[in-house]
């Protein structure tokens, strides 16, 4: 995947840290926070 953004485009996605940390969970953990080796939910 070569998808970019331009540093505008940047900013409009993610214009305050909490949006970026929003994304990025989401992306990692589909909304559903997993620990550590035994992949059980995190509370």
């Amino acid at each position: 995947m070569t998808d970019t953004l331009s540093t505008f485009e940047f900013f409009q996605k993610f214009p305050n840290e909490e949006a970026a940390r929003l994304f990025f969970e989401n992306r990692r953990w589909a909304g559903e926070a997993v620990c550590g080796l035994w992949r059980v939910e995190c509370h």
